[in-house]
């Protein structure tokens, strides 16, 4: 017998599957095109800003677009967004295999986190975006970043409990503080060419 969609979980995934990337997520692939981003870590889900044409990315929290085997973090595209099958065993070992997406409580993978702090142990210059600041470890990646030498910005709608640390602070969404912040760097690239 086949269980009804109950009517909010429907809306949700019709939201989910039209979601498309915002000016916010676009100003960021155009500074990372000119080489003011070398690198984003994201603790989204969503993939947009893979859609938005990110390449140096690191999803800290997995991919709903995404299965991963539990034993060896190999990764698959994901046939269907919302399937109700458990995944086949992973093709290359045999493990379990899971969607992407890290759950509350769950470790994050160890090359992703490998590759995170990587990342932030070679920044200059961290922008904090969104975020509360307080899901570990990802909350504490700009605070070894700071502690490192770099330059600490948060982008928010309201204060974190990472503002204080901050060096600069802007209160805006992302949707909107992202492109006037790539305005601002375009005309600062062309006055020293």
């Amino acid at each position: 017998m086949k269980r009804a969609v109950e009517p909010w979980v429907a809306e949700l995934r019709e939201s989910v599957r039209n979601a498309r990337p915002n000016p916010g997520h676009e100003a960021l692939v155009e500074m990372e095109r000119a080489g003011w981003i070398r690198s984003l870590i994201t603790q989204n889900i969503d993939g947009l800003h893979t859609d938005a044409g990110t390449q140096n990315i690191v999803e800290i929290h997995g991919s709903r677009r995404f299965l991963r085997c539990v034993e060896c973090e190999n990764r698959s595209p994901r046939p269907d967004l919302f399937a109700r099958q458990p995944a086949p065993p992973c093709a290359i070992c045999g493990g379990p295999v899971k969607y992407d997406s890290v759950l509350f409580g769950e470790p994050i993978p160890p090359k992703v986190l490998t590759s995170a702090r990587a990342e932030t142990d070679r920044a200059d210059c961290v922008v904090v975006i969104g975020s509360s600041s307080t899901v570990r470890p990802a909350g504490g990646l700009p605070r070894i970043a700071h502690a490192n030498g770099a330059t600490l910005i948060e982008i928010n709608t309201s204060d974190t409990r990472l503002t204080s640390d901050c060096d600069v602070v802007i209160r805006a969404s992302a949707a909107t503080a992202l492109p006037d912040l790539l305005a601002e760097l375009q005309k600062l690239s062309a006055r020293q060419d």
